[in-house]
């Protein structure tokens, strides 16, 4: 389901950078079909997946108030609404904020039930209130198709959403008088459901007017790293690799900065990652690996590259054959 989905013209009449969402999406990070969710008693075996009944749905969203408001309206996502409404910790005429904001541990992180979101709803979206999420829920993946270029890209969007949203809420706070923190939850709620109208009621010209300096250049950067997306492999790449597991088969397991995404490859790939070194360009490193018997193409090369495993060189200063070292062990090319 696209990120954009659910959200008021309104928002794109702000920032109309976000249409350039449409359709992108991470295929690999499906919520329908969670990559990462397991059983409980899978857990303790593999530290780095989700409770299949938590997943990253531990993470607590903050509604702004003409959020909250659309979300009220729904009647498949009012009821929860509501009962978080009665806990007045977090209302405020500005948002439907978390109880308490804490840290949450990597460990606890999509694995804790009582972490879980207030909005859960369990089945393929688990979300209660999806199609009235925030943007951090809408734009975090768990995998992405294109490393650092997806990530980078999806953190943009996010910015632009948070700004944006910032926005046509403190236009509503403009509005009239909101409730004191701390008003009955009936109050908050009719606040909520004011501010939802006041955005849809709003002329869309009008509502353009709230474009500021922070959403234009939160903009600017979204379609800046939306145009580095799917760019042909540089000449050069080093590795980048996080974790190597040596498997029963004889494959070897990579992974680049998560431990939730990782890449089987042949037994003897460090035939040819061992001679990325910064200068070497990879086609010759790879064909110099193929010399030495490694059955590796260059579209494996470039999955590699997709997941963050290879990531072009920080530095043009390092030295033809500087040594690879991964978990404290020098890797080289030869077997």
């Amino acid at each position: 389901m696209s990120a954009l989905a659910g959200l008021p013209d309104a928002v794109f009449a702000i920032a109309p950078e976000l249409r350039q969402l449409d359709g992108l999406s991470e295929p690999r990070a499906d919520c329908s079909a969670c990559p990462l969710a397991v059983p409980a008693a899978q857990l303790e075996q593999q530290p780095h997946m989700f409770h299949s009944d938590a997943r990253c749905c531990t993470y607590h969203p903050e509604l702004p108030n003409w959020l909250a408001g659309r979300a009220l309206r729904d009647p498949d996502a009012a009821p929860r609404l509501r009962a978080r409404l009665q806990d007045p910790a977090g209302l405020t005429p500005e948002s439907l904020a978390p109880r308490a904001r804490s840290y949450v541990s990597r460990h606890d992180f999509g694995r804790e039930l009582s972490l879980r979101c207030p909005y859960w709803a369990g089945g393929e979206l688990a979300c209660g209130a999806w199609a009235h999420r925030a943007e951090v829920c809408r734009t975090w993946h768990c995998r992405f198709s294109d490393g650092d270029r997806s990530r980078t890209a999806w953190a943009d969007a996010k910015r632009l959403m948070h700004h944006t949203f910032a926005r046509m809420s403190y236009y509503c706070t403009l509005s009239a008088t909101p409730p004191p923190e701390g008003a009955a939850p009936e109050r908050m709620e009719a606040w909520y459901l004011h501010c939802a109208q006041l955005i849809d009621d709003t002329p869309l010209d009008l509502i353009a007017t709230l474009r500021d300096e922070a959403v234009a250049h939160a903009g600017q950067r979204l379609l800046s790293s939306l145009a580095a997306l799917g760019q042909p492999l540089p000449d050069v790449l080093v590795a980048a690799i996080a974790h190597v597991g040596h498997q029963p088969d004889g494959t070897i397991l990579l992974a680049g900065d998560t431990l939730r995404d990782t890449v089987t490859t042949p037994g003897d790939i460090f035939r040819f990652i061992g001679r990325l070194d910064g200068q070497t360009p990879w086609r010759d490193a790879l064909a110099a690996a193929h010399g030495d018997g490694l059955q590796f193409s260059e579209a494996d090369v470039e999955h590699l590259y997709r997941l963050n495993v290879l990531r072009p060189p920080r530095s043009k200063t390092l030295d033809p054959g500087a040594q690879l070292v991964v978990n404290g062990q020098v890797i080289h090319p030869d077997p």
